[in-house]
């Protein structure tokens, strides 16, 4: 620290203590970018001596992608074009580290008007940038979880307004739906979304079909911590699987009883969950009049859901291990039941890669009501590469993200192919997967969307009807 004498007020006693103890970086730089003066705190900044800094440029320490933009505003400054710059750029410390400054630079001239030296102000901005980036993804995430949220409720409401479906029935459908999903929200907004413990779910889950009978349902297993995925997919099970024993099971008659069980198998290495419903009271349910949301939750999505490395399955009064075969059984290509054979410029087998499984089923009946016949649906990349390497696809629908994965390996494998395909993604901001370039359709899905990413030969013809990614 600069010490100055009883008339530290008079002279350049003053000038040398505000330049020394100032709580920002002061220096004074050369027209070539050497280091003329610092003081403290800029040695502080970048963890060099005086002697040390003094030793190199400003160059040295810029950060490549910065420097540019740095020399170029320095050159005007110094042929007069301007009175001085500002701008933000990195650092690179003796350390190694990387720090982001604030950097405001003026410049010193002579009597004749000649350009002397450089006059830079510096500040460490580092924390700020780091909470900006922090801020980023944080609305990034947050504007991914609201446009998946719109795409579930979308998939929602496409399932239970079916045109054979009474009314009251659908609404009822969908308000139960949507109840179970909130539940599933409120208790992974608790656990700040790091996942749920089973129980906390099924409780939760279990409260819109309380009765006077409390021990007409009953809840029995270890402890077991569900991603949010899962916690959000095994709510709408339960709530799936209640309806229906409400409706045509066991809980239709006075005196039926339900119980739901999970427990933890091993074996050898692997574990995974498996979760049971059994029931008393009638023998069984009336089968519902279309295999839609219900049947296919039901009996397929919690088996994804609930798995580690291998998967378990829950049902109206049965349970199992859904293995690698099972898996492959439920990857092989669904076949429609309806609609004409393929229109002219659609493709005639699309692959859907999805680890949200309503969003997917719904994307699937969409995508056969436009008159494709042939669509598979894959939930991660293992089942995906299977799927492409046992049929020949025309097109793919791909999510970006897939839980703790993303769809850069399988695309490289589609473009080895020459297959088409298109993004569908809750993000709005731009993949970072190198050399890829296709159309984004972002969630929630419109129709004519996936008619025009179906229908277009080229990726820029379907980028300027539905957007772009890369």
């Amino acid at each position: 620290m600069y010490q100055w004498t009883d008339g530290w007020h008079d002279g350049s006693q003053f000038v040398d203590a505000t330049f020394e103890n100032a709580a920002i970086g002061i220096a004074h730089v050369g027209l070539d970018g050497s280091w003329l003066r610092v003081n403290e705190r800029l040695l502080e900044m970048v963890g060099y001596s005086r002697d040390e800094l003094l030793a190199i440029t400003f160059q040295d320490i810029t950060h490549p992608e910065d420097l540019e933009s740095d020399l170029g505003q320095l050159k005007a400054l110094i042929a007069g074009d301007i009175p001085h710059y500002q701008m933000e750029k990195r650092y690179f410390r003796k350390d190694g580290e990387l720090i982001w400054v604030n950097l405001t630079v003026g410049i010193q001239r002579g009597r004749d008007g000649k350009p002397d030296f450089c006059i830079s102000l510096i500040e460490d901005i580092t924390r700020r940038k780091a909470d900006e980036d922090h801020l980023r993804i944080m609305i990034d995430e947050l504007n991914h979880r609201v446009k998946n949220t719109l795409a579930t409720v979308q998939a929602v409401a496409h399932m239970s307004f079916r045109k054979d479906e009474p009314l009251a029935d659908a609404k009822a459908d969908f308000t139960g739906r949507l109840q179970a999903l909130s539940s599933a929200h409120d208790i992974l907004t608790d656990e700040k979304w790091t996942g749920a413990d089973i129980r906390q779910v099924v409780e939760r889950a279990l409260r819109p079909f309380s009765t006077d009978n409390s021990s007409s349902v009953t809840c029995k297993g270890a402890r077991v911590r569900l991603t949010a995925r899962q916690a959000l997919t095994f709510a709408m099970a339960i709530n799936e699987l209640m309806t229906n024993a409400i409706k045509y099971g066991a809980l239709s008659d006075e005196g039926g009883a339900v119980t739901l069980g999970w427990r933890r198998v091993s074996e050898g290495k692997k574990r995974y969950d498996r979760a049971r419903m059994d029931r008393t009271g009638r023998p069984g349910m009336r089968p519902a009049r279309t295999p839609g949301l219900r049947h296919h939750i039901a009996d397929q999505d919690p088996a994804r859901r609930l798995s580690r490395q291998r998967g378990s399955f829950i049902s109206g009064g049965r349970s199992g291990v859904c293995d690698d075969r099972a898996l492959a059984r439920r990857g092989q290509i669904v076949r429609a039941s309806r609609g004409e054979q393929v229109a002219g410029g659609m493709p005639e087998k699309v692959l859907i890669v999805e680890d949200e499984f309503m969003l997917a089923h719904m994307l699937e009946e969409m995508i056969q009501s436009l008159g494709v016949a042939d669509v598979s649906h894959a939930a991660t990349l293992a089942d995906a590469q299977g799927l492409v390497d046992a049929h020949e696809f025309d097109f793919a629908f791909l999510d970006i993200n897939l839980g703790d994965e993303d769809s850069m390996p399988l695309v490289r494998e589609l473009q080895k192919r020459d297959i088409r395909f298109v993004f569908a993604s809750g993000y709005d901001s731009k993949y970072d997967g190198e050399g890829i370039s296709a159309p984004l359709l972002r969630k929630p899905l419109a129709l004519e969307e996936i008619r025009a990413a179906l229908t277009f030969d080229r990726p820029d013809e379907a980028s300027e009807r539905i957007g772009r990614i890369g």
